[in-house]
Order: C-alpha cells, then sequence, then structure tokens
C-alpha cells in the first residue's frame, strides 16, 4: 500500500502459465483511487495478460485479486464489470454493422423486455457524451467511423455500465498524435469525476506525461514502481530492457551517389468507400533506404492512398510505379510480388484470428515454393 490511501484494486502474487510458458510470476499490483496508472513494458512483458486477468477474460492460476477491500474471483468479463471494471483492448469489440448505440447495449440485460429501448439508451448515451466530453452521434455506424471514434464508443460502452476503474490496452498505438491528445484529455476529465484509470503502454513518453504512478513488467514480472514526477526516460528504459538504452544513433549520410527511387507516385486520385473522392492529385516519391511519412488528422486519405497503392483500391486518376514499373491497376498479389509490404492500420484487417502464426504468414503466399508442393500445403 502507499501511504494511508487504500487501493481500489491489489493484485497479490500473481501467476499465470499458458502450457509451459510464464507468462505472469508473483506479480504484485496496486491501483489507488483516482490516479492513472501507467503499465510498462516491451511487447510480450505480460502488461495485457495482468489485465485480462484483471477484467476475467484469464483467471490466474496463483495469487489474489481485491476490489474494494473485497477478495474476487473473476470467471468472466461479466463479473469483472459488476465490480465496476471496464477494459478498452488495443483491438475494439465492435460489430461494424451495427449502429453506435447499439454497440454500446450489446450484451447487456433488457430487463425482461422483448425488444431493445433505444429510445431510453440513446438518452442515457447522450448524456454520459456531454458529461464526459465524448461527443459522438448515437446513430453513425461504426464502419462509418474514425478509429478515434471508435474509441471513444468503447470508452462509452464502459461508462455506460458504470465503470469506476478503466484499463486501456496500449490505447495511443492506431490514433495520430492530435486524437492521442484528445484521448489524454479525456482520461484526465474521467479521473476528475472519480474515475481511476489503468494506461498499458509501451512509450515512454506517453507513460511521463499522463499518469501519476508506473509499474513495470520485464519478461512477466514487475520490476518496479516510481512515481512519475521525476522519472526519467532513461530510468523507465533501462527498467524495461535490463541495460542502458542509447536513444540516439548517430548515421553517417551516404552522399556519394543518388538514391534509387523505388516508389513513385503520379497525381494519384481514389474515391472512399462512399464514392467520395478520399485522394486528389497526390504525388510523392520513396528512395531506397528511405523513410517517408504521410502525415495528417484521421479520415483525411491516408488509408485510402496506402490501399490505392497496395492495389486494395482502384485508381480513379494518375498512377504509380514500383521499381520503374507501372503497377496502377495490378492487382495485391502482383504487387506483393513486387516487394510491397503492407501493415493494415487495424490489425484486424490483415490477420485471421482463427489462424494459427504459421497460416497467417502464409496468407497469400500458400501457392509458393515452399509453402506448396505438389498443390498441398507444406507447414512444415
Amino acid at each position: 500500500m502507499t501511504g494511508q490511501v487504500q487501493p481500489i484494486v491489489w493484485m497479490r502474487g500473481i501467476t499465470k502459465y499458458f502450457g509451459k510458458v510464464v507468462a505472469n510470476a508473483e506479480v504484485d499490483f496496486e491501483l489507488l483511487p483516482g490516479e492513472i496508472h501507467g503499465l510498462l513494458g516491451e511487447n510480450g512483458a505480460g502488461k495485457s495478460t495482468l489485465m485480462n486477468m484483471l477484467y476475467g477474460m484469464h483467471q490466474p492460476d496463483e495469487g489474489e485479486i481485491v476490489v474494494q477491500n473485497q477478495p474476487v474471483k473473476f470467471h468472466s468479463p461479466h463479473d469483472a464489470i459488476r465490480y465496476g471494471i471496464g477494459m478498452v483492448h488495443q483491438h475494439f469489440m465492435q460489430v461494424t454493422t451495427l449502429k453506435v448505440v447499439d454497440n454500446v447495449i450489446l450484451g447487456l440485460n433488457s430487463a425482461g423486455r422483448i425488444w431493445l429501448d433505444r429510445a431510453s439508451a440513446q438518452k442515457r448515451l447522450d448524456s454520459i457524451s456531454a458529461d464526459y466530453g465524448l461527443k459522438i452521434d448515437p446513430q453513425a455506424y461504426i464502419w462509418q467511423l474514425s478509429v478515434g471514434d471508435r474509441q471513444r464508443v468503447e470508452i462509452l460502452k464502459a461508462l455506460y455500465r458504470d465503470t469506476r476503474v478503466l484499463i486501456l490496452d496500449e490505447p495511443t498505438s492506431v490514433l495520430t498524435p492530435k486524437e492521442t491528445e484528445e484521448l489524454f484529455h479525456t482520461l484526465r476529465t474521467l479521473v476528475d469525476k472519480g474515475l481511476s484509470v489503468i494506461f498499458i503502454t509501451h512509450h515512454l513518453e506517453e507513460a511521463l506525461s499522463i499518469t501519476d504512478r508506473i509499474t513495470v513488467l520485464r519478461n512477466g514480472r514487475v520490476v518496479g514502481t516510481i512515481p512519475s514526477r521525476g522519472a526519467t526516460k532513461q530510468e523507465l528504459a533501462s527498467m524495461m530492457v535490463g541495460r542502458e538504452v542509447l536513444f540516439r544513433v548517430e548515421r553517417e549520410d551516404d552522399i556519394a551517389k543518388e538514391p534509387e527511387v523505388v516508389l513513385r507516385v503520379e497525381g494519384l486520385s481514389t474515391c472512399n468507400d462512399r464514392g467520395l473522392p478520399a485522394v486528389r492529385q497526390v504525388s510523392f516519391h520513396v528512395s531506397a533506404g528511405e523513410i517517408v511519412g504521410i502525415a495528417g488528422v484521421d479520415g483525411n486519405g491516408q488509408s485510402e492512398l496506402v490501399q490505392a497503392i497496395t492495389g486494395l483500391r482502384q485508381v480513379t486518376a494518375g498512377k504509380f510505379m514500383i521499381d520503374g514499373h507501372d503497377m496502377t491497376g495490378a492487382s495485391p498479389r502482383q504487387i506483393l510480388l513486387r516487394g510491397v509490404g503492407h501493415i493494415t492500420e487495424d490489425l484486424q484487417d490483415g490477420l485471421i484470428g482463427e489462424f494459427t502464426l504459421v497460416e497467417n504468414l502464409m496468407l497469400d503466399m500458400h501457392y509458393l515454393p515452399p509453402y506448396s508442393r505438389h498443390g498441398l500445403l507444406d507447414k512444415t
């Protein structure tokens, strides 16, 4: 415990195994009322697994969870929600073909009614939106919303269920800087209104700027918990990886020759899903060994531009060339074979959750050696 303040959540000696893999080992974690507590660590450090146990998605093999001075055993998220715990997952739990209001009330008890009372639900949703400054159109379909708006829907879902402890799993991973700033403003509003927040991240700057305290995990174990005020990136990075970290690497520019252009886009235009212009006459080029940023507030054509270049969206004007070859109108497979990779904005668009890692790696390459032998898949 810290001082005289009683933790609202206390996890003691939490251990979780997945087969022979130890995901968490004897983890102690506490959340104080009215604080934003950062859970920091590299990918695979055990952050999400720990919080999934607090949310009832997994059950610990050892240890105890105490919520508001009461030992609890959560067998499902429904149990955690009854104790005022909500979670916004990195991959949103939404039905994109349903409206905002339908997603918010999805799974709730209809109190014996044979029909949904959407009017009352929307009235309450409008009230919560106004109280917390989370403006959203309840009648909008999820697929029509930006990533930032979809995240606000997830927060509204939690608030609609009277959440007092809100867990956010890597909430800024798909947000623009402006959306991240808006999220931080929302979190401060939530805390001012009495909520406590657990902020899972691996970004040092975010952890230092938004949290009150930071707990660092490494290889499933707690390295330490420190106040955010006065902490440094160097200190946190060393705790995360167990060694001194250099933040600046000297790089000598090679100016002996002009770099080769690997991608050239000339006057490219394309439309969005509604058939309206999303990208108009865009031109740029990418040279070998170069990182080119495409900046802009979400919804200003970045996704449509990438989809056009990767063959997922029709080009309405202009062209693009890869290694000097005009690939306008080519299929995604043809572009892939030219060496163009694509990591989607929403990872659920690029991965199939029901498939294994090997099967996902083979997607769209299954017909090529060494994956295919005599017309049969070879997963070995």
